[in-house]
């Protein structure tokens, strides 16, 4: 188990076994899907992978929705009078200071919290599925943020291309090209 300092949630370090091939079967990606996801789960990434915010970042999330203070009117800015104009219009600027806190402090959360996932998940495509680990790096990358990947993105696009029915239709379609080059003679 290892500590997170920056919101006391404990996780444990998650090692996936790695994905078997580059193209694998459906029995493949359904027993490495099953085998790996309770993993994931148990490692604290459940939110990740089903595309919602980490409990430990719930209060940041709902904090960086505080609404905005509506400014005085001029007819209720003369009615309240200086003092408490002034104390309305700081009212305003700390509202606006704490949300926009609670929302960088949010999108760290995340960046951290998804990188976390990304990086487990880089681990176990490294050796048998560079290709695909290339395109999901390249298609979950966070814009504007250097070397920062959404992971429960990219879990979630390899449980799609689990269900994705093109797998056999390519497998289908290379027998038939196969077929065809035996039946055509030069």
């Amino acid at each position: 188990m290892t500590s997170n300092a920056d919101n006391g949630v404990r996780t444990a370090a998650a090692h996936l076994s790695d994905l078997p091939a580059e193209c694998p079967t459906r029995a493949q990606w359904e027993d490495w899907i099953d085998e790996n996801a309770p993993l994931l789960r148990r490692s604290g990434f459940g939110p990740a992978m089903r595309g919602v915010h980490p409990p430990q970042l719930l209060t940041l999330a709902l904090n960086s929705e505080i609404p905005e203070v509506a400014p005085l009117t001029a007819v209720e800015r003369r009615d309240a009078g200086p003092i408490e104009a002034a104390k309305h219009d700081q009212l305003r600027a700390e509202v606006a200071r704490k949300r926009e806190s609670n929302r960088q402090q949010l999108r760290a959360g995340l960046h951290e919290y998804h990188n976390r996932l990304a990086a487990i998940i880089e681990t176990a495509l490294r050796k048998n599925a560079s290709l695909r680990l290339e395109r999901l790096l390249t298609d979950h990358a966070v814009a504007g943020a250097d070397d920062c990947y959404n992971g429960g993105a990219m879990w979630r696009a390899l449980v799609a291309e689990r269900d994705d029915p093109g797998q056999l239709e390519d497998v289908r379609d290379h027998d038939r090209q196969v077929e065809q080059m035996r039946d055509t003679p030069l």
